[in-house]
């Protein structure tokens, strides 16, 4: 089901104004409003809060596509992770050798 919420603040308390025009009463922000599932509109309300906290507008954070990325590249072999792991350990051992 989809849903209309507010592209600033991702609040979809959103309202007719007399000159007819949508208008959020989170934010105020008046203009057009999206519209998407509850899973793009918590993914919009994470986009905002992490561009908030970055000091970036929220007009320039990227939309993310997939709201769950993957946390490995599918570029990266198996044999590139061992050795990635493998020099990690090695430096966990040296930092422990040291103190």
């Amino acid at each position: 089901m989809k849903m209309k919420y507010c592209p600033h603040c991702a609040g979809m308390d959103i309202f007719k104004n007399s000159s007819g025009i949508e208008q959020c009463r989170r934010c105020n922000f008046i203009g057009e409003m999206r519209e998407g599932s509850v899973d793009e509109i918590n993914s919009a309300k994470k986009r905002i809060l992490l561009a908030r906290a970055q000091n970036i507008p929220v007009s320039s954070a990227p939309a993310s596509e997939n709201p769950r990325p993957s946390p490995v590249p599918p570029t990266i072999t198996n044999k590139e992770l061992r050795e990635r792991l493998e020099k990690l350990q090695e430096k966990k051992k040296q930092e422990f050798e040291e103190v």
